[in-house]
């Protein structure tokens, strides 16, 4: 396992062996020991699974608010995503910048996203599944969001979802004073 660290501090992706043969692909998501070695501190408190029947379907942007920070690790079990974060730390050298990936369930990679950067992605394949690794608990008192086309942050979507939860597009423009 390898971590390749992004532009944005703190944000790598995980690239794992994957071990092919008769029977499939077998790889890691996770591995606490390889995660220290790379200097990233990283407590699984919870996983969570989002399954994904519909393509072109999109979730986030989420995050939650201090004291309760959504530090996660992202891979895809089946199918394949387009995942967008956007560092939303006011202090940080890269706030608001974002940055994208492809990520898919026969592909060797995942992202470790650090807490301060909201997250979301869009299904680029029917029955998608994808996988959480959370090191918090999800607290919805801190729950936050800000809605997939908000334009300072100006993500570039491959394609315009079809299916978006009424809470994902209700969530209103980012505030950096609302932070």
């Amino acid at each position: 396992m390898r971590l390749v660290e992004q532009a944005i501090e703190g944000l790598y992706l995980v690239e794992s062996d994957t071990h092919v043969d008769e029977r499939g692909i077998f790889r890691r998501s996770f591995c606490k020991r390889e995660f220290e070695e790379n200097g990233v501190e990283f407590d699984v408190c919870q996983t969570n699974v989002s399954v994904n029947p519909t393509c072109y379907t999109l979730r986030g942007f989420h995050y939650q608010r201090s004291p309760s920070f959504e530090k996660k690790v992202i891979s895809v079990v089946s199918g394949d995503i387009f995942h967008a974060v956007v560092d939303l730390r006011s202090g940080s050298q890269t706030f608001l910048q974002h940055a994208t990936f492809q990520l898919s369930a026969g592909g060797e990679c995942g992202v470790l996203v650090p807490e301060g950067l909201a997250s979301a992605f869009l299904t680029m394949t029917s029955d998608a599944v994808v996988l959480y690794h959370m090191a918090d608990f999800y607290d919805p008192e801190r729950y936050a969001g800000i809605r997939y086309n908000d334009p300072l942050v100006a993500v570039e979507w491959p394609l315009e979802p079809v299916l978006v939860s009424q809470r994902d597009l209700s969530f209103p423009d980012f505030d950096p004073a609302d932070q």
